[in-house]
């Protein structure tokens, strides 16, 4: 599950048996633009109806019945697989990181498909897995994707916490610092906080399309 905030390319999600991590970390920019205000307008139609249900014959934990445009047969397959796993030898960390990973990438084609109620559901699923993971050892790509879970799992004090923690472990991975300042400006309305972070990823990030996307979005920052 690399590409969190994950992915900013399409075929390489369309491949989620290989695991990649850096993909998984950043993901795609324009794609998060675009969905931040359906995010948005999900988490107060959400607020305002808590008992709102799930589309009818839609499974929001395995994404056993995919929307159009949903999960794929192959996503679907390696998230009950990782399950079985999971069940089997629930303390097998590495096992736990693959199978936050399965959700993350059901929860992320749910989120393509503007199937928000699944996406929630799956991304909190990931965000389980992951801290069970990063309880018994640390990894910021991991710590990374579980922040980034949180955020789509519409639970914004863990996705904060999480984001702050893996700054301040490495204050110098940038991937973090990308997806804090989305994080902090979409779904927290903190325009300086998520300035600050992005301002650190266009001065400081080798990667080309990283540091364009960061200059985009300041462009956009009262």
């Amino acid at each position: 599950m690399s590409n969190k905030f994950k992915k900013v390319n399409a075929t390489a999600h369309k491949t989620p048996v290989k695991d990649n991590s850096n993909m998984r970390t950043v993901v795609g920019l324009i794609v998060i633009a675009l969905v931040a205000v359906a995010i948005a307008v999900w988490w107060n139609f959400s607020s305002a109806k808590p008992n709102s249900t799930a589309n009818s014959g839609s499974n929001t934990t395995t994404g056993q019945t995919a929307t159009q445009g949903g999960p794929t047969a192959d996503e679907v397959q390696r998230l009950k697989s990782m399950q079985a796993a999971a069940k089997s030898d629930p303390n097998n960390i590495d096992t736990q990181k693959s199978l936050g990973d399965a959700y993350y990438d059901v929860g992320y084609a749910y989120l393509q498909a503007n199937d928000m109620t699944n996406m929630q559901a799956n991304f909190a699923q990931a965000v389980t897995a992951y801290q069970k993971y990063l309880a018994k050892t640390f990894n910021i790509d991991v710590q990374t994707d579980m922040a980034t879970s949180a955020f789509y799992a519409n639970e914004p004090t863990v996705a904060d916490k999480a984001f702050k923690t893996a700054i301040a472990k490495q204050p110098n991975f940038l991937k973090a610092r990308l997806n804090y300042g989305i994080f902090l400006y979409d779904a927290m309305n903190n325009a300086p906080g998520a300035k600050a972070q992005l301002e650190i990823v266009a001065k400081q990030t080798q990667d080309p399309t990283s540091a364009q996307s960061a200059k985009d979005l300041l462009q956009q920052i009262k």
